[in-house]
């Protein structure tokens, strides 16, 4: 258990190292996974001045789960949280002699330092997550420290609701502390806060820089860009205390988007086939190989409803046909911006409860979505497509 102080620390600093955490055979089934993950990629040949991301559903292997879901980790991160836990993504990393240091925040304003709270990834849209980061060699000035700025997080805050969901007001580079070396060494757990403004070092000397950084949400802070979808295999092989850490998983595709529009408590539904009711949506074909659908509704709610949809807010997947369908929802100004005629029309959620009641949905899991989509215990955030996002280029 973290200790008061600690707590306090993690709070005032936006980050906690935890010295000397884990044990040795810990930390060696852990690097012996990490090390079999990169060989399948790099045909057990590692360039040099390389960096290798190892992440998804490679946690399927047991020395990867075991530190996905080691005991310590999960509690203290529900301590921080103050809540039950998922994990958005597990990821292994390995730079090799001579690999370059981080990129600098996408919005611009440094040219190495950033922040991972981002209105279009898969983990940094959720409103209240961490890192969870395990260094399995020594970040001294050779391997490439690990910089973090104390008190940055501050500087950033979440803005009072906006109906359903939260806006972030994010810090500028310009607003922070000047970053200071973690000195993180092997065996070391880090816990950093989603805000806090850090940077990686280069990697300057004559071995591999490698390790574990893994991010953890609160259960109900969802992320709005959409969660990363893990295999079956995973789910199963990250629990803690009976309960998976990965509830986003599934085999099927995500091939599906839809789109729940509301305006002052009524939501709009189309006719699919002049027979039963759904969310307006589409279809993306061929399959994306990416989890942000929100251009794919973008295209759709303009081209199908004439709005311009400027941020969604994701808020479930549910099983079609031999596909996953992610659904988001987006709450419009005016109604009148929406083109309604005898295939599309807005209804109450009573309405929507007699559609369901007389066989009239689709899919049957447009009611669930709805009633998601109004949980008040729900911190929402706004997601973006990347070409929303304003990412310098």
């Amino acid at each position: 258990m973290l200790s008061p102080s600690q707590i306090d620390a993690y709070h005032e600093q936006g980050f906690l190292v935890i010295s000397q955490l884990f044990t040795e055979s810990e930390l060696q089934r852990v690097s012996a996974g990490l090390n079999r993950a990169v060989d399948k990629v790099c045909n057990g040949d590692p360039r040099p001045q390389t960096r290798y991301t190892i992440q998804g559903n490679v946690v399927e292997d047991p020395d990867l789960a075991s530190i996905a879901n080691h005991p310590q980790i999960v509690e203290a991160v529900e301590t921080l949280l103050g809540g039950p836990s998922a994990m958005s993504t597990f990821v292994g990393y390995l730079k090799t002699p001579g690999a370059p240091g981080t990129r600098g925040d996408y919005e611009g304003s440094h040219p190495t330092a950033h922040q991972d709270y981002k209105t279009y990834h898969a983990a940094g849209s959720s409103l209240n997550w961490l890192f969870a980061i395990t260094s399995l060699v020594d970040l001294d000035e050779a391997t490439g420290p690990l910089f973090v700025s104390p008190g940055s997080h501050k500087h950033s805050r979440i803005l009072e609701a906006s109906g359903r969901v939260r806006h972030v007001q994010r810090a500028h580079a310009t607003d922070i502390a000047p970053l200071v070396d973690t000195k993180l060494r092997r065996g070391d757990l880090l816990l950093m806060n989603m805000f806090t403004w850090h940077e990686g070092g280069a990697n300057r000397s004559d071995h591999n820089r490698f390790g574990i950084y893994n991010k953890y949400r609160a259960l109900n802070a969802p992320p709005a860009a959409g969660p990363v979808q893990f295999s079956n295999a995973a789910h199963r092989a990250v629990t803690y205390k009976g309960r998976s850490l990965l509830p986003h998983y599934g085999d099927d595709p995500i091939r599906a988007a839809r789109l729940i529009v509301e305006h002052n408590e009524r939501f709009l539904m189309v006719v699919d086939n002049g027979e039963k009711w759904t969310l307006p949506g589409r279809v993306a074909d061929p399959s994306p190989t990416k989890i942000n659908l929100i251009d794919l509704l973008d295209k759709a709610a303009d081209e199908e409803l004439n709005i311009d949809v400027p941020w969604m807010s994701h808020i479930d997947d549910y099983d079609e046909p031999s596909q996953t369908c992610r659904v988001y929802g987006y709450s419009v100004p005016t109604d009148d911006q929406v083109i309604t005629n005898a295939t599309a029309k807005w209804f109450t959620i009573d309405q929507v409860n007699q559609l369901a009641e007389q066989d009239q949905l689709l899919h049957g899991y447009e009611r669930q979505a709805i009633e998601f989509w109004m949980d008040p215990s729900c911190l929402r955030g706004i997601g973006q497509s990347k070409l929303r996002a304003p990412v310098r280029r």
